[in-house]
């Protein structure tokens, strides 16, 4: 899916990491295609939902993706059918091993052959069995790593979740820019029963009222930067 202009998202960091992000952006390579980075390798993490975003940091980015990015929507079933027929072609080798070393290189993925085989990898790599029950599960995350560097060549600018809790991550961070600095949980404030239990509204107004001087600062800059360039 190509996500809409106007579609906003969630960034949890540190105050440091939100200063550094509001003056030079976001610093992330979409061309280091491991796993260590976080869940879905390295990239830039963002979300729809706040809350888990301030589970990442106490400071929360409101953001934007470039008008144009390109994101694989992980929530969209497994096409069974697509599967079916990647066996047929290449044996159960393409459900029990990492792909490449079933498919012959010379084998060109389409879109929607990719598109079931991240998702397909994805479901086990995150210990959720798929509804049919009978697809055996992948060990590791090794498929989805190396399936990183497939999406990249196919147009794909991230993966994830674009509608949920479970957020995307952006393999190219010059796609993804700061719009806001929305708030940085006051002292006392941060445990995450107080999170949970409010509106983003209601967090606005504590930060408002009790957030510190600094965070306050850095909001500041970067509605006056934002100002500059619109």
């Amino acid at each position: 899916m190509n996500i809409p202009r106007g579609r906003y998202y969630f960034h949890g960091t540190s105050l440091e990491n939100a200063r550094a992000i509001v003056m030079r952006g976001f610093a992330a390579s979409y061309e280091d295609n491991t796993l260590r980075g976080g869940v879905l390798g390295t990239g830039v993490y963002v979300t729809a939902e706040f809350r888990t975003a301030l589970f990442f940091g106490d400071t929360l980015l409101q953001v934007e993706l470039q008008e144009g990015t390109k994101i694989l929507d992980l929530g969209v079933p497994v096409d069974a059918v697509q599967m079916d027929s990647l066996v047929r072609e290449f044996g159960r080798g393409v459900l029990t091993s990492a792909p490449w070393k079933v498919i012959p290189r010379n084998k060109r993925l389409t879109q929607r052959e990719l598109a079931s085989l991240v998702r397909y990898h994805y479901k086990p790599a995150m210990s959720r069995r798929a509804k049919d029950g009978n697809w055996p599960q992948l060990p590791d995350y090794r498929a989805l790593a190396r399936l990183r560097s497939v999406l990249v060549r196919h147009g794909y600018h991230g993966f994830g979740h674009p509608e949920n809790a479970d957020g995307i991550v952006v393999f190219q961070s010059t796609r993804v820019k700061c719009r806001e600095v929305v708030l940085r949980m006051p002292q006392g404030h941060n445990e995450f029963s107080v999170i949970e239990s409010s509106s983003l509204d209601e967090l606005r107004q504590l930060f408002e009222r009790e957030g510190d001087a600094d965070a306050k600062s850095l909001a500041d800059e970067c509605r006056k930067l934002r100002a500059g360039k619109e």
